[in-house]
């Protein structure tokens, strides 16, 4: 599997935590995207954006390189 250059933050107080296995899940799916980015493929990098939102609640920010759990 391939890596993400992506920094997990968090919104001012807020914490939202999660175990290891999800977290690399959530890694797995990050660099799955990054890797349909980098091929042009956007549709389908969307797809995985909307799972990684339904499923897991993250939110990505594609310009500043980070991602966020929300409650």
């Amino acid at each position: 599997m391939g890596s993400h250059d992506y920094v997990r933050e968090q919104p001012t107080g807020e914490v939202v935590q999660c175990d290891e296995a999800t977290q690399a899940r959530i890694d797995g799916l990050l660099a799955q995207r990054l890797a349909l980015k980098k091929a042009r493929k956007f549709t389908e990098a969307d797809t995985l954006q909307f799972e990684l939102f339904e499923t897991y609640g993250v939110e990505v920010d594609d310009r500043a390189r980070t991602w966020y759990l929300v409650a």
